[in-house]
């Protein structure tokens, strides 16, 4: 079976809740970049639950499902493919980072890739640490926003084990640039790593030098 047929029945069930004022709405809040159905995040993950339980037999591979997902121009497919990779993300191998990573830059924007970072490269790291001296640094160092974005969210569900040498690593490099989306990042990842060790993260911004929205971030729930 190919994904296209797979999923059929789930595509029909989507078009028939397809609302094109809300589809209209909600392109708009995404710049523009993205088509939509139109239809609300818990609706997907109902239909799309009902649908998995329906269709439990001879499937298409993992991988060939999600990146049917990533090809459809609705922004609710990449959705429901972040859905499938959170339900497997135990089952990822050492070699899945070349199309993780090529997943991560498809029609890359903040929904998918914060999704990707903390919830699937977080358990990629975790399962292989290895692979951060592999990969991050080249992250860090290199042109690709995105993947600088995840190298300092990856940890954000880590909590008392967020190590901090490697936060750090990605922060340094990175707190001079210009990106919104970089400087948000870092004040994201350290106020999530506050609610576990809030002193060490104001010990950290106190000296910093970190820009005015990165700080204003970090230390939002800091008193």
């Amino acid at each position: 079976m190919t994904a296209e047929a797979y999923w059929l029945p789930l595509r029909q069930a989507l078009k028939q809740q397809e609302n094109p004022e809300r589809a209209r709405q909600m392109k708009r809040y995404m710049r523009d970049q993205f088509d939509f159905y139109g239809i609300d995040a818990k609706s997907v993950k109902q239909l799309t639950a009902r649908f998995i339980a329906q269709h439990q037999g001879a499937i298409p591979s993992l991988i060939d499902r999600i990146d049917w997902c990533w090809q459809q121009p609705q922004r609710e497919w990449q959705y429901i493919g972040q859905q499938q990779l959170y339900r497997w993300r135990k089952e990822l191998r050492l070699d899945d980072q070349a199309w993780l990573t090529s997943l991560t830059l498809q029609k890359a924007w903040w929904d998918t890739v914060d999704f990707l970072a903390s919830n699937c490269w977080g358990h990629y790291f975790r399962q292989f640490p290895d692979q951060r001296e592999a990969l991050l640094p080249h992250w860090i160092d290199g042109e690709e926003m995105w993947l600088q974005r995840v190298a300092i969210l990856f940890q954000l569900k880590y909590k008392e084990q967020t190590d901090m040498e490697w936060l750090l690593r990605a922060i340094e490099p990175l707190k001079g640039a210009s990106a919104f989306f970089i400087q948000k990042a870092i004040g994201w990842a350290l106020r999530q790593y506050a609610k576990t060790n809030p002193d060490e993260v104001r010990r950290y911004v106190e000296g910093a030098g970190l820009s005015p929205l990165s700080e204003r971030e970090a230390t939002k729930h800091l008193t």
